[in-house]
């Protein structure tokens, strides 16, 4: 099992153009948004954890570049949100 983490300090898209592993089925990315509040240590960030086959759906083609929608995460990627047990196991707390 592998886990990539994408970051972003703002509430933006994340960078998805170097997304890759030679064994998808057990590939997680974790998606980790600070929400433009990086610089407090008083703030817990907001994380994905999508199965990379199931991140499909969340990538936009830009000009120069392919990113992870965040606003897509926001609209239908509830289930993925501090989806932990995913990669653990346990049952969700």
């Amino acid at each position: 099992m592998t886990v990539e983490v994408k970051g972003s300090a703002q509430g933006y898209d994340w960078p998805a153009g170097n997304i890759q592993s030679p064994n998808p089925g057990c590939h997680f990315v974790a998606l980790v948004s600070f929400e433009g509040r990086i610089a407090d240590a008083t703030v817990t960030p907001r994380c994905w954890v999508v199965p990379l086959p199931e991140l499909e759906p969340y990538l936009r083609q830009y000009k120069t570049r392919l990113n992870v929608s965040r606003s897509a995460m926001l609209k239908t990627g509830q289930q993925y949100e501090n989806a932990w047990s995913l990669i653990t196991g346990e049952p969700p707390v």
